[in-house]
């Protein structure tokens, strides 16, 4: 009796959380709508009476599990029902006999797996996804688990929103960088290069940021990311050329250029075709064919730099995966049975 009272409890308690879900879910998508840059109003209600279902699906597959309580033991069949759900959840729809968990892991695999065209005919990108995947195994090896956790308090700052600004412009083509390159540079050639450096530099900036404050975790100094937001990024390319690991990025992003671009324009030197970059009393100098060329790798590489967060999760579900299916604890529905 006290069993079936505390199963109703749960049960009670789990379709209280699902309709204030269904209840807050237009608040949810119009936060979802400012950070991807979608209008939540012109979602068709259809769209919510197919989310409402699936939670009701969802929370179905948990509700055993919550019910169990401490009594509960992790299993890889109740897991992967689990990951299945979720992924219904989210609109994703997986042919007969597909198992929710393998095909989870190929997608996130084929989400930072290195971009083949990008392999062959560009050696920066290898160099910089190399430290990209070489920092995610320092990271797991340090931080394990707690690296979700840092990972939704960087969240709160305001450097995912404009992170998905400077992305979303990517997206929207206003990159506008001059591919193949020029026999000749016009002035609005330059222009464009300089648009695209300017953009691809605030991303970069960005993601050092990031990887700064989690290098300065693992070395025992936990820096509010309210006061992580004001580092400049000169001290954040000294940091990274710091770490063995993430040294090959230090060399990707010049911080004079990106500081004179933030300020204005390069100044174009005509008699030599030289592009010149003011930020102090030495000026950096550079070819047209050399701005071209930094441009192009900055470019490049800057995928890579995405690749982290993915990267680190990934390690973490396959190291969970593996020790269920070790395991071998036979699932609820099967104790039921």
């Amino acid at each position: 009796m006290e069993k079936d009272e505390q199963q109703l409890s749960v049960k009670t308690e789990i379709n209280e959380v699902q309709d204030a879900i269904v209840e807050a879910m237009p608040e949810i998508m119009g936060e979802m709508g400012s950070l991807f840059g979608f209008d939540p109003r012109r979602i068709p209600k259809s769209v919510y009476r197919q989310m409402k279902s699936r939670l009701k699906s969802y929370f179905k597959v948990i509700e055993p599990m919550v019910a169990a309580g401490e009594d509960y033991v992790p299993n890889f069949d109740d897991f992967e029902r689990l990951i299945g759900a979720g992924l219904k959840l989210g609109g994703t729809r997986l042919r007969k006999g597909v198992s929710p968990v393998d095909w989870l892991i190929a997608h996130q695999q084929k989400q930072v797996s290195p971009q083949p065209a990008l392999v062959r005919h560009n050696p920066d990108y290898m160099r910089a996804y190399t430290a990209v995947s070489e920092f995610a195994d320092v990271v797991l090896a340090e931080l394990g688990p707690d690296f979700d956790e840092l990972g939704r308090e960087w969240n709160r700052t305001p450097e995912p929103r404009k992170l998905m600004a400077v992305v979303r412009g990517w997206n929207d083509n206003t990159l506008d960088f001059p591919e193949p390159k020029p026999t000749r540079f016009t002035e609005r050639q330059l222009e464009r290069m300089a648009n695209t450096y300017r953009s691809v530099a605030a991303f970069w900036e960005m993601r050092l940021r990031f990887f700064v404050w989690i290098l300065r975790k693992m070395r025992g100094k936990h820096v509010p990311p309210a006061k992580m937001v004001r580092v400049p990024l000169a001290h954040l390319v000294q940091e990274v050329e710091s770490f063995p690991t993430l040294a090959p990025l230090a060399g990707f992003l010049n911080v004079q250029v990106r500081n004179a671009l933030a300020h204005g324009r390069a100044d174009r030197q005509r008699a030599t075709e030289v592009c010149v970059f003011h930020d102090s009393a030495n000026p950096v100098k550079w070819t047209c064919d050399e701005f071209w060329g930094n441009t192009a790798k900055l470019l490049t590489a800057a995928p890579t730099l995405g690749y982290l967060e993915v990267m680190v999760q990934l390690r973490l579900f396959r190291l969970v995966v593996a020790g269920l299916r070790e395991a071998d604890v036979p699932s609820i529905a099967q104790d039921a049975g």
